[in-house]
């Protein structure tokens, strides 16, 4: 996360906030379950001849156990929500990215896939950053900024000012850990986003997005 600020300042952290409040909800949903099961079991042997319950009882048990059960589905999609969503470090740096800057574009992302080996760099190279044909390398690092292999990598390009894109950037292995474009095309100029998909396994995967300014 970075800075406590990340929490608000980023997609990341609202949707951990959503996560921590959902997982209260289910500590809490679970605690008036067990409050009711205790209530009525407590002081008595359970048996096929016991007592039945008043319906709104019954009603009542049937709700809480709804609602845990719906509310532990919720905290599932928003697990695998946070664990395609870019990292608010990451976020962070790409918004603190070369917004101004003219010319060829060099930079090093930070990521988080999820999982054992999800962390690492990601370093891209793009000449001349202009309109017209430019050549592009992605390359992945470890934390320690040694080469890192990935089973997929992938990228677009959005200029969402003009209603353009995703346009589906061709990439081809250039090397441990390297992928490159030689033949890139941008086709006017603005401020674009390339997002870049970077998968570390079968399951782990993460979008990182930098700004490209063509001129």
């Amino acid at each position: 996360m970075g800075e406590l600020s990340a929490l608000v300042d980023t997609a990341y952290g609202w949707w951990l906030l959503g996560k921590v409040a959902l997982v209260a909800l289910l500590l809490g949903t679970g605690y008036l379950t067990r409050r009711w099961v205790r209530g009525q079991y407590a002081s008595e042997t359970v048996t096929k001849r016991t007592v039945k319950r008043a319906p709104g009882e019954i009603r009542r048990f049937r709700t809480l156990v709804a609602v845990e059960m719906a509310v532990a589905a919720l905290v599932l999609g928003v697990t695998a929500t946070l664990v395609g969503t870019e990292p608010a470090v990451a976020e962070r740096d790409r918004s603190r990215g070369p917004a101004g800057v003219e010319g060829p574009l060099s930079m090093a992302v930070p990521f988080d896939a999820g999982g054992l080996e999800g962390r690492g760099q990601l370093a891209l190279a793009l000449d001349p950053s202009a309109v017209g044909k430019n050549q592009l390398h992605l390359v992945l690092l470890t934390p320690e900024g040694k080469p890192k292999s990935a089973p997929e990598v992938r990228a677009e390009l959005r200029l969402e000012e003009a209603g353009i894109g995703p346009l589906a950037v061709p990439l081809v292995a250039g090397g441990p850990g390297h992928w490159l474009s030689t033949n890139l095309d941008l086709p006017m100029p603005g401020r674009w986003e390339m997002s870049v998909v970077v998968r570390t396994t079968e399951i782990d995967q993460t979008t990182v997005r930098i700004p490209v300014n063509a001129r």
